[in-house]
């Protein structure tokens, strides 16, 4: 602003085209900034509401639920076994625990793989519905 009133009074035309020419460009690269902001702001809101649906979808799946719950208790126990087994018995040498057979060794193995199945399925079935469903 200042140099175009310089300006205007030093030159003729040709330096009042120039700065306006000059003016018109800084007028369109503003807009050009403003309009990527405008996108940033609506980019970072479209993501927000993202996250709210995933959000209600896991409270909607029960992720801490009473199964959610009950997942966690048997695959602590699940973890508990195996570490003591591999730790505690293998690496340490500082006991043995006997094997877990018959009817209860099979429940156990069945349990621990819906814990981890499960959770492996879950996982895939909802990648592929997020990379097939855009």
């Amino acid at each position: 602003m200042i140099w175009s009133t310089i300006l205007s009074f030093l030159g003729g035309p040709l330096i009042n085209g120039l700065l306006g020419a000059y003016q018109k460009k800084l007028d369109a690269a503003g807009s050009r900034d403003g309009h990527a902001v405008d996108l940033a702001k609506a980019e970072i809101q479209a993501e927000i509401e993202t996250r709210k649906q995933v959000a209600e979808i896991r409270r909607a799946e029960g992720a801490w639920g009473p199964i959610g719950l009950i997942m966690f208790g048997f695959g602590l126990f699940a973890l508990s076994y195996f570490g003591k087994c591999v730790v505690w018995d293998t690496m340490l040498g500082w006991g043995t625990t006997p094997a877990i057979k018959g009817i209860t060794s099979e429940t156990f193995g069945t349990i621990v793989q819906w814990l981890f199945g499960s959770g492996t399925v879950l996982s895939v079935s909802r990648m592929l519905a997020t990379r097939l469903g855009r």
